[in-house]
């Protein structure tokens, strides 16, 4: 049941309807069922794995109350179990087969078999989000949740079921214990949260997909520009496609009185590639920062700036796999720790040198760095994208080639598939990446322009809601193309 679905529209005006009508009593278990119902439609086999992620935390969680002095052992449990599930489900094929390619170089006659299992949409969401509790309760920094209902809630609320963000026990669980009246506000901002997000996938996401793919799926005959042109569609549309989804995750949970993490903070005006991590996919970076690269830290502590190092890299190589099981992910992953890397090896440097800067000089600068955080991300993302890593090599390769011709209308018109109306179509789509990108300039600049529009007068308010609206209904795509993150 997709976000930007009629399906999903009614799915939750239904289930809102319902929440304010029923007894304060019912709402909790009403919030339960109808996140089940949400799951099931995405596959009834699965809704056993999701029941069996949440039995295992919450046990795990009521055992480490009662045997504290043993928490350890129950600890290794659930995570060989959670993590476990997740290696079958997504990994196992992948290991099979690259296991296969190592027996036939040393000429093995025994092959591992494939399960080809389809991966349940949201597990990697899920569990790391009950996996994240069980720690908490393991450190002492979260008190074991009693009620089954609320924790139940807590792992499979439907609008970060799928695709995050990923929650937190110390921040979600206590918004689901209490009863929460119909608040006018944040039901406004919930529905300024889903049009918004709306508009960044269909209007944005959608449209450049088509370019992105097109381009993308024919690296070894790519030309320089189209190489370009489709590196900046698929970060843009990577960018509106899962914001857009995070956004909308965040208006369906604040219109029942809930505020779920912001999982984006303007990416593309970090200045350094460890502060665009900070920006983007928060809920994920900030999840691995907590429960892997610091107790790797710790652990390598002696080792001093290497330990650092070696941290960075396994922290990002895991952001990489996290997406999937594809070497493509984990050269994806590596390339940002190598950057990171570069970074701090360089830091005292780059602070000596650029300390100083002040007025234009600086702005530049920083204009320079997001620059260079932008094209990192979008060299990245090729591999991200590919199929298969000598795919975004051969891709690459291609960057320097036709740029001769570039002022030839003729030859931009056969690399760029263009006809007339497709001019028009790629011209709207490099405006809507402005639009975007200076909605986010300005915000950074000046704040939340949801949050400014409430003083606004009444009618130039409603300009701008029913703009937005005009604009999906007009130009959005709607053939209900799935969100990218689903098939993580």
């Amino acid at each position: 049941m997709p976000f930007n679905s009629l399906q999903y529209a009614a799915f939750l005006t239904g289930i809102f309807a319902l929440y304010f009508t029923v007894p304060v009593r019912l709402r909790q278990p009403l919030l339960v069922l109808a996140s089940y119902v949400f799951y099931s439609f995405c596959g009834m086999a699965y809704l056993a794995c999701l029941f069996g992620v949440t039995a295992a935390g919450y046990g795990a969680g009521l055992a480490m109350e009662r045997h504290r002095a043993n928490k350890w052992p129950l600890l290794l449990c659930v995570l060989i179990a959670n993590f476990g599930l997740l290696f079958v489900f997504k990994y196992l094929d992948f290991a099979s087969f690259n296991a296969n390619l190592a027996l036939d170089a040393l000429g093995a006659p025994m092959r591992l078999p494939y399960l080809k299992l389809l991966l349940p949409v949201g597990i990697s969401f899920y569990i790391f989000q009950a996996v994240g509790y069980v720690i908490d309760v393991y450190r002492g920094e979260a008190k074991p949740e009693a009620n089954f209902l609320r924790f139940a809630l807590y792992v499979a609320f439907f609008p970060q079921l799928l695709a995050g963000p990923i929650g937190r026990a110390n921040q979600l669980m206590p918004q689901l214990d209490a009863p929460r009246p119909f608040a006018y506000r944040s039901a406004v901002e919930g529905l300024k949260l889903i049009l918004w997000g709306l508009f960044k996938k269909v209007v944005i996401a959608d449209r450049l997909q088509v370019y992105a793919d097109a381009i993308h799926g024919a690296p070894a005959t790519a030309q320089g520009i189209t190489v370009v042109v489709g590196m900046i569609f698929y970060t843009f549309e990577m960018y509106c496609d899962f914001s857009g989804y995070s956004d909308m995750a965040r208006g369906s949970a604040a219109l029942f009185g809930i505020e779920l993490i912001n999982n984006f903070d303007h990416p593309f005006h970090a200045t350094s590639v460890s502060d665009f991590w900070r920006r983007w996919h928060i809920s994920l970076s900030t999840w691995l920062q907590d429960y892997v690269f610091k107790p790797l830290t710790i652990a390598t502590r002696n080792w001093g700036r290497t330990g650092l190092i070696v941290s960075v890299v396994i922290a990002n190589f895991l952001i990489g796999i996290w997406h999937g099981a594809n070497w493509t992910f984990a050269v994806f992953g590596l390339i940002q720790g190598a950057m990171i890397t570069l970074e701090i090896l360089t830091k005292k440097r780059r602070k000596k040198a650029l300390g100083a800067l002040r007025g234009p000089r600086a702005a530049v600068v920083a204009t320079l760095g997001r620059f260079y955080v932008f094209t990192v991300f979008s060299l990245s993302l090729v591999f991200f994208r590919a199929a298969t890593v000598g795919d975004a090599v051969t891709l690459l390769s291609r960057i320097g080639v036709g740029w001769g011709r570039v002022l030839d209308p003729a030859y931009l018109s056969e690399v760029l598939l263009l006809d007339e109306k497709k001019v028009t179509s790629l011209v709207l789509a490099f405006a809507l990446i402005a639009f975007v990108a200076t909605a986010d300039a300005v915000q950074e600049s000046l704040g939340s322009l949801r949050a400014k529009l409430t003083s606004f007068s009444a009618p130039l308010r409603w300009s701008v809601y029913y703009a937005l609206a005009f604009a999906i209904l007009g130009l959005g795509k709607f053939g209900v193309q799935k969100f990218i993150y689903f098939q993580f």
